[in-house]
Protein backbone atom coordinates (compact mmCIF):
# COMPACT_ATOMS: atom_id res chain seq x y z
CA UNK A 1 0.00 0.00 0.00
CA UNK A 2 1.12 3.57 -0.64
CA UNK A 3 1.29 4.40 3.08
CA UNK A 4 4.26 2.02 3.34
CA UNK A 5 6.24 4.42 1.14
CA UNK A 6 4.80 7.86 1.99
CA UNK A 7 4.01 9.87 5.14
CA UNK A 8 0.99 12.20 5.00
CA UNK A 9 1.78 15.82 5.87
CA UNK A 10 -1.48 17.68 5.18
CA UNK A 11 -4.74 17.62 3.23
CA UNK A 12 -4.65 19.80 0.12
CA UNK A 13 -8.20 19.39 -1.12
CA UNK A 14 -11.34 17.34 -1.09
CA UNK A 15 -13.73 16.73 -3.95
CA UNK A 16 -16.73 14.66 -4.87
CA UNK A 17 -14.60 11.65 -5.86
CA UNK A 18 -11.61 11.79 -3.56
CA UNK A 19 -9.10 13.51 -1.33
CA UNK A 20 -5.70 14.99 -2.22
CA UNK A 21 -2.97 15.05 0.43
CA UNK A 22 0.60 16.30 0.50
CA UNK A 23 3.03 13.53 1.39
CA UNK A 24 6.72 12.99 1.74
CA UNK A 25 8.39 9.90 0.29
CA UNK A 26 10.10 8.03 3.12
CA UNK A 27 13.15 6.96 1.10
CA UNK A 28 13.99 10.18 -0.79
CA UNK A 29 12.18 12.85 1.35
CA UNK A 30 10.67 14.19 -1.90
CA UNK A 31 7.29 15.86 -1.47
CA UNK A 32 4.42 14.66 -3.66
CA UNK A 33 0.65 14.95 -3.89
CA UNK A 34 -1.44 11.80 -3.53
CA UNK A 35 -4.99 11.69 -4.83
CA UNK A 36 -7.04 8.93 -3.21
CA UNK A 37 -10.24 7.69 -4.82
CA UNK A 38 -12.42 5.25 -2.88
CA UNK A 39 -14.30 2.53 -4.77
CA UNK A 40 -16.98 -0.02 -4.08
CA UNK A 41 -15.50 -2.59 -6.50
CA UNK A 42 -12.09 -3.45 -8.02
CA UNK A 43 -10.78 -1.11 -10.73
CA UNK A 44 -11.54 -2.28 -14.29
CA UNK A 45 -10.96 -1.02 -17.81
CA UNK A 46 -13.36 1.81 -18.60
CA UNK A 47 -13.71 2.95 -14.97
CA UNK A 48 -13.25 6.66 -14.33
CA UNK A 49 -10.01 6.10 -12.40
CA UNK A 50 -8.60 3.93 -15.20
CA UNK A 51 -9.44 6.62 -17.76
CA UNK A 52 -7.70 9.18 -15.56
CA UNK A 53 -4.60 6.99 -15.27
CA UNK A 54 -4.47 6.51 -19.06
CA UNK A 55 -4.86 10.27 -19.66
CA UNK A 56 -2.12 11.11 -17.14
CA UNK A 57 0.19 8.55 -18.73
CA UNK A 58 -0.37 10.18 -22.13
CA UNK A 59 0.33 13.61 -20.59
CA UNK A 60 3.64 12.38 -19.20
CA UNK A 61 6.68 14.43 -20.02
CA UNK A 62 5.10 17.78 -20.92
CA UNK A 63 6.01 20.73 -18.66
CA UNK A 64 2.49 22.26 -18.79
CA UNK A 65 0.69 19.09 -17.68
CA UNK A 66 0.52 17.42 -14.26
CA UNK A 67 2.89 14.45 -14.02
CA UNK A 68 1.88 11.03 -12.72
CA UNK A 69 4.63 9.34 -10.71
CA UNK A 70 3.01 6.08 -9.60
CA UNK A 71 -0.37 4.39 -9.04
CA UNK A 72 -1.40 2.09 -6.20
CA UNK A 73 -4.53 -0.08 -6.35
CA UNK A 74 -6.23 -1.86 -3.47
CA UNK A 75 -9.65 -3.51 -3.29
CA UNK A 76 -11.26 -0.27 -2.14
CA UNK A 77 -8.96 2.54 -3.25
CA UNK A 78 -6.85 3.90 -6.10
CA UNK A 79 -4.04 6.27 -5.09
CA UNK A 80 -2.35 8.48 -7.68
CA UNK A 81 1.13 9.69 -6.71
CA UNK A 82 1.51 13.04 -8.50
CA UNK A 83 4.03 15.81 -8.68
CA UNK A 84 3.39 18.46 -6.03
CA UNK A 85 2.55 21.91 -7.39
CA UNK A 86 2.39 24.55 -4.65
CA UNK A 87 1.86 27.82 -6.53
CA UNK A 88 -1.89 27.90 -6.00
CA UNK A 89 -4.90 28.04 -8.29
CA UNK A 90 -5.05 30.50 -11.15
CA UNK A 91 -8.54 31.44 -9.91
CA UNK A 92 -7.19 32.53 -6.50
CA UNK A 93 -4.34 34.45 -8.13
CA UNK A 94 -6.74 36.36 -10.38
CA UNK A 95 -9.06 37.10 -7.44
CA UNK A 96 -6.23 38.74 -5.47
CA UNK A 97 -5.03 41.02 -8.28
CA UNK A 98 -6.37 44.53 -8.88
CA UNK A 99 -5.30 44.35 -12.51
CA UNK A 100 -4.28 41.62 -14.89
CA UNK A 101 -2.27 42.78 -17.88
CA UNK A 102 -2.72 41.69 -21.47
CA UNK A 103 0.88 40.41 -21.44
CA UNK A 104 0.04 38.13 -18.48
CA UNK A 105 -3.08 36.92 -20.29
CA UNK A 106 -1.02 36.15 -23.41
CA UNK A 107 1.61 34.28 -21.35
CA UNK A 108 -1.05 32.19 -19.63
CA UNK A 109 -3.01 31.46 -22.81
CA UNK A 110 0.10 30.49 -24.76
CA UNK A 111 1.18 28.04 -22.04
CA UNK A 112 -2.30 26.56 -21.83
CA UNK A 113 -2.43 26.09 -25.61
CA UNK A 114 1.05 24.55 -25.58
CA UNK A 115 -0.05 21.92 -23.05
CA UNK A 116 -3.33 21.29 -24.87
CA UNK A 117 -1.61 20.90 -28.23
CA UNK A 118 0.53 18.15 -26.73
CA UNK A 119 -2.45 16.51 -25.03
CA UNK A 120 -4.54 16.64 -28.20
CA UNK A 121 -1.67 15.22 -30.26
CA UNK A 122 -1.93 12.18 -27.95
CA UNK A 123 -5.70 12.03 -28.70
CA UNK A 124 -6.62 13.04 -25.14
CA UNK A 125 -9.26 15.64 -24.29
CA UNK A 126 -9.26 17.16 -20.81
CA UNK A 127 -12.96 18.17 -20.66
CA UNK A 128 -12.71 20.12 -17.40
CA UNK A 129 -10.58 23.17 -18.14
CA UNK A 130 -11.31 25.97 -15.67
CA UNK A 131 -9.24 28.31 -13.47
CA UNK A 132 -9.35 25.87 -10.52
CA UNK A 133 -7.70 23.18 -12.66
CA UNK A 134 -4.81 25.40 -13.67
CA UNK A 135 -2.10 25.82 -11.04
CA UNK A 136 0.77 28.24 -10.85
CA UNK A 137 4.12 26.50 -10.52
CA UNK A 138 5.44 29.50 -8.59
CA UNK A 139 3.28 31.37 -6.13
CA UNK A 140 2.03 34.73 -7.38
CA UNK A 141 3.14 34.48 -11.01
CA UNK A 142 1.76 33.11 -14.27
CA UNK A 143 5.32 32.72 -15.51
CA UNK A 144 4.67 28.98 -15.43
CA UNK A 145 1.38 27.07 -15.17
CA UNK A 146 0.28 23.43 -15.17
CA UNK A 147 -3.05 21.85 -16.08
CA UNK A 148 -4.28 19.42 -13.41
CA UNK A 149 -7.29 17.18 -12.66
CA UNK A 150 -7.72 14.68 -15.46
CA UNK A 151 -10.76 13.08 -13.79
CA UNK A 152 -13.06 13.76 -16.77
CA UNK A 153 -10.40 13.27 -19.46
CA UNK A 154 -11.02 10.84 -22.29
CA UNK A 155 -8.81 9.22 -24.88
CA UNK A 156 -10.39 9.68 -28.30
CA UNK A 157 -10.55 6.57 -30.43
CA UNK A 158 -10.87 6.51 -34.19
CA UNK A 159 -14.38 5.62 -35.39
CA UNK A 160 -15.76 5.60 -31.84
CA UNK A 161 -17.79 8.53 -30.50
CA UNK A 162 -17.06 9.61 -26.93
CA UNK A 163 -19.67 11.33 -24.77
CA UNK A 164 -19.46 13.19 -21.48
CA UNK A 165 -22.31 14.36 -19.29
CA UNK A 166 -20.31 16.29 -16.68
CA UNK A 167 -18.39 19.53 -16.51
CA UNK A 168 -18.34 22.94 -14.90
CA UNK A 169 -21.34 24.95 -16.08
CA UNK A 170 -19.49 28.17 -16.92
CA UNK A 171 -16.90 26.36 -19.05
CA UNK A 172 -18.79 23.40 -20.52
CA UNK A 173 -19.05 23.25 -24.31
CA UNK A 174 -22.42 23.06 -26.13
CA UNK A 175 -21.78 19.50 -27.33
CA UNK A 176 -21.74 18.27 -23.72
CA UNK A 177 -25.02 20.03 -22.92
CA UNK A 178 -26.61 18.72 -26.14
CA UNK A 179 -25.10 15.23 -25.63
CA UNK A 180 -23.13 15.28 -28.88
CA UNK A 181 -19.75 13.53 -29.17
CA UNK A 182 -16.79 15.37 -27.63
CA UNK A 183 -13.62 16.24 -29.51
CA UNK A 184 -10.56 18.43 -29.12
CA UNK A 185 -12.86 21.35 -30.00
CA UNK A 186 -14.65 20.73 -26.68
CA UNK A 187 -11.50 21.81 -24.82
CA UNK A 188 -11.10 24.79 -27.14
CA UNK A 189 -14.52 26.11 -26.07
CA UNK A 190 -13.24 26.25 -22.48
CA UNK A 191 -10.04 27.96 -23.65
CA UNK A 192 -12.22 30.60 -25.32
CA UNK A 193 -14.17 31.18 -22.10
CA UNK A 194 -10.96 31.37 -20.06
CA UNK A 195 -9.46 33.86 -22.52
CA UNK A 196 -12.62 35.97 -22.34
CA UNK A 197 -12.51 35.93 -18.52
CA UNK A 198 -8.88 37.05 -18.62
Amino acid sequence: MWRDFYDVEEELGRGRFGVVVQCVEKASRRRVAIKMISRQKPCREGDTSMREIEALQQASGHPRLLQLIHVFHTETETAFVLELIRGGELFDYLGQKDTFTEDEAVTFTRQLLDGLAYLHSKKVVHLDLKPENILLVEEGSVASIKVIDFGLARILKDNEDQYEAHGTVEFVAPEIVMRFPVSTATDMWAVGVLTYVL
